[in-house]
């Protein structure tokens, strides 16, 4: 998925939609296929983890989102959110190494150095993460059906916990589906 220059992002949906993997064991109630834009050909999906108890804090509670590669449904990333007020997301590479973290609008890498802030249009459909140094790291635009497209910038190439953390914001970003 990371090798891909863009992915198409699907709205999200109910685990049962991904028909094309055996990964339901492992799903959360709410996924989103990750796909080829020219092709439609499954790249991985996003699940969101199953909520704890819905009670009283449950808007405090902490919150977490996993990202899977292929139809193997082999772990890339995750997300965490802790329980409370706190609203920094932990980006995680498959091993559970720290490789960022998300706060409002911006990315910062493991060392809390300022990667990049979001930039966005004026109607919210074409966005971009951008670096310190004013380059373009990805950019996405919402089209039709809340679908995503999502395309990594070239100055990343070489760089693959970059591109998880850009692939992150982006996954992150609300509205969510839980």
């Amino acid at each position: 998925m990371l090798e891909s220059a863009s992915l198409l992002l699907k709205p999200w949906s109910s685990a049962d939609s991904l028909a094309w993997t055996n990964a339901k064991p492992i799903v959360g109630p709410w996924t989103r296929a990750i796909v080829d834009p020219a092709t439609d050909a499954p790249l991985g999906f996003a699940s969101w983890d199953k909520p704890a108890n819905r009670g009283l804090l449950f808007p405090l509670a902490g919150k977490a989102l996993r990202v899977f590669e292929t139809e193997d449904a082999s772990l890339l990333m995750s997300m965490r959110r802790p329980w409370g007020l706190w609203r920094m997301w932990e980006i995680m590479d498959a091993e559970e190494h720290w490789i960022g973290s998300l706060y409002a609008d911006v990315l910062f890498d493991r060392g809390g150095a300022r990667l990049a802030r979001r930039q966005q249009s004026a109607d919210n459909r074409d966005n971009a993460w951008i670096g310190e140094r004013g380059l373009e790291l990805a950019s996405w635009q919402t089209i039709a059906g809340q679908d995503v497209v999502f395309r990594f910038g070239e100055s990343q190439e070489d760089s693959p916990f970059l591109r998880m953390a850009t692939l992150a914001g982006v996954l992150l970003l609300p509205p969510w589906p839980v």
